[in-house]
C-alpha cells in the first residue's frame, strides 16, 4: 500500500449517501459518532471525481472536509474498527487478532487492505447468505472482482471442486492470496487483470460484487463464462439500479430466481 490517499470527513451516515459515495473510486469507509471516514487514492482525484463529490454532497447538505494521507496504516485502521461479522448461524467472518468461534458452520479468517470483502459491506454480507443457502459440492466457480477473496474462499469451503478469482487492482490480488492462506487454502486461482483472463472458460456459478456499471458493461463477458443451466449472483447494485440490472440480464433469457434487499443494496440470483 504505498499510494498515497486522501481522507475526506462527511457529517453523515446516510445509508442512501454512502451508497452513492461508494459509486465513487473511494476505497475504505469507516463511520463514527455521525461522521463518515472515506479514503480515496489521490491520483484518482481528478475533477470529474471531486465535482460527483461535490455535488452529492450539495444534494444531501452534507458538509465535509479533505486531508492528504501520505501513508495509511490500514492494519490500524481495520484493528480500530473490524468486528467480526456473523451471517445468521452459517459463516462468521474475522480477523486473525479475533479469537476463534465455533458459533457458526464456517469461519473464514480475512485481514482487510480495504473495507469491502469483510461481510460488514451489505453486499458482501447478501452475497455470503445466498451463497449458504446454495449446492457448491463440485461445481466450478468465478468470483469476478474477487477484492479480498472472500467469496472465493467462502465457495471452496462449501465444496467447490474448482475456483477462480480476478481482480484487476493490485492491492485485492496480493490481500486474496494472504488471505487464501490464513484460511488453510492453496488451490483457489486468483488472478490479477481484466475479466479477459477467464476467456474461454466455463462456469456452473458466477459471482460478481462489484458495480451497477461494470455489471452492465461487462454483461456479454459475464455470460460468455457462465455454463447452460449455471447460476449467476450479482450484487453492488443499489435499490433504485436493480430494475435496470433485471432488465439487461432478463433480456439475454435469464430468469430473476431471487432477490434480497439490505438497507440501501440488493443483491440478484438469476438462473438460465
Amino acid at each position: 500500500m504505498n499510494s498515497s490517499y486522501s481522507r475526506f470527513e462527511f457529517n453523515s451516515i446516510d445509508e442512501v449517501f454512502v451508497a452513492l459515495l461508494s459509486q465513487i473510486d473511494f476505497d475504505s469507509f469507516v463511520e463514527e459518532e455521525g461522521i463518515t471516514k472515506a479514503y480515496i487514492k489521490t491520483e484518482l482525484l481528478d475533477e470529474k471525481a471531486l465535482n460527483d463529490i461535490s455535488e452529492l454532497c450539495d444534494n444531501f447538505a452534507v458538509r465535509w472536509y479533505r486531508e492528504e494521507e501520505p501513508q495509511v496504516n490500514w492494519n490500524s485502521v481495520w484493528e480500530e474498527n473490524f468486528v467480526p461479522v456473523e451471517v445468521e448461524q452459517e459463516v462468521r467472518v474475522r480477523a486473525d487478532f479475533h479469537p476463534a468461534s465455533d458459533k457458526c458452520k464456517h469461519e473464514i479468517i480475512i485481514n482487510p487492505k480495504m473495507s469491502f470483502g469483510t461481510g460488514h459491506h451489505e453486499t458482501t454480507y447478501m452475497m455470503l447468505k445466498m451463497m449458504s443457502s446454495m449446492d457448491f459440492k463440485e461445481q466450478e466457480v468465478f468470483d469476478f472482482g474477487s477484492g479480498t477473496g472472500i467469496l472465493a474462499i467462502y465457495a471452496k469451503m462449501l465444496g467447490a471442486k474448482r475456483v477462480l478469482g480476478i481482480d484487476n487492482e493490485e492491492w485485492a490480488f496480493e490481500n486474496s492470496l494472504e488471505n487464501q492462506g490464513l484460511n488453510g487454502i492453496s488451490d483457489i486461482d486468483f488472478r490479477l487483470g481484466s475479466i479477459d483472463l477467464a476467456a474461454g472458460l466455463k462456469f456452473d456459478i458466477l459471482l460478481a460484487n462489484i458495480t451497477k456499471n461494470v455489471l452492465l458493461n461487462y454483461k456479454s463477458e459475464i455470460l460468455e463464462c457462465l455454463r447452460p443451466q449455471g447460476t449467476l449472483l450479482l450484487s453492488g447494485i443499489l435499490q433504485t439500479q436493480k430494475e435496470e440490472v433485471i432488465e439487461q440480464y432478463e433480456i439475454e433469457g435469464l430468469k430473476l430466481e431471487e432477490m434480497t434487499n439490505r438497507n440501501a443494496w440488493v443483491c440478484l440470483k438469476f438462473n438460465f
